[in-house]
């Protein structure tokens, strides 16, 4: 599915009022901070990182994310490892915003802004199976993400807490990757997710006595109960 008219110029006139932005703070980019920097980020994701709707276009939550997590994404889309699908709406958006960062340094410093921030406190989803969801994160999550999803930054695994991300996102993510738009070759961690999710989860679904779709919304509210401490 391509992305729609109206959907095209939301990403231009946003790109517009950040590009205005970018201009307003302009200066020495090694003497910007991750706060000035985040005002490009805030039209979509709000004053705070909490996200935001506007219209069709929902955006995430971003406040709270592990900034070593938030810089790889955002060097993904940099490089178009990230956000480069055609019917990747969202993350053509991105990488467009990415880029509009100067440098690596810049990068570390927004992201470490956001991962100060508060994280967005999610009601939990009384129609899941609270119990179903911890089965099948043991099976097919924990042992990159965690027990209380507290995240891997080994070079090796580079799994993220989950606890930060909504719910809703993190479901569209599922999809990506079961479709195909998100986890390319260029996307080596993206990349592994796909197995998991396309082909590990559906078994394990079916194995429970649950469709991909309950078995996607039992995870997510099971993790909605975690800590993601260690």
């Amino acid at each position: 599915m391509r992305t729609s008219l109206p959907f095209a110029f939301a990403i231009v006139a946003t790109f517009a009022m950040s590009f205005v932005t970018s201009r307003a703070i302009a200066g020495d980019p090694s003497q910007t901070s991750g706060k000035q920097l985040f005002l490009r980020c805030i039209n979509c994701h709000g004053a705070n990182g909490q996200g935001m709707k506007a219209g069709t276009l929902q955006v995430p939550s971003i406040a709270g994310l592990e900034a070593w997590y938030v810089e790889s994404q955002i060097m993904k889309f940099r490089t178009d490892k990230r956000g480069a699908h055609a019917d990747d709406a969202k993350g053509l958006m991105m990488r467009a915003m990415a880029r509009a960062l100067a440098n690596d340094a810049e990068v570390k410093a927004v992201s470490a802004y956001i991962a100060a921030l508060a994280p967005k406190v999610e009601k939990p989803d009384t129609s899941a199976d609270i119990k179903r969801g911890q089965q099948l994160y043991t099976m097919v999550c924990m042992a990159c993400h965690g027990a209380n999803s507290q995240g891997n930054p080994d070079p090796n695994i580079r799994a993220p807490s989950q606890v930060a991300l909504e719910s809703w996102y993190i479901q569209e993510q599922l999809v990506k990757f079961r479709t195909g738009v998100r986890g390319s070759l260029k996307d080596v961690e993206g990349l592994r997710m796909v197995p998991m999710v396309r082909d590990a989860l559906p078994l394990m679904a079916k194995s429970l006595g649950a469709t991909v779709e309950e078995a996607d919304r039992d995870i997510l509210a099971y993790i909605n109960t975690l800590s993601g401490k260690p």
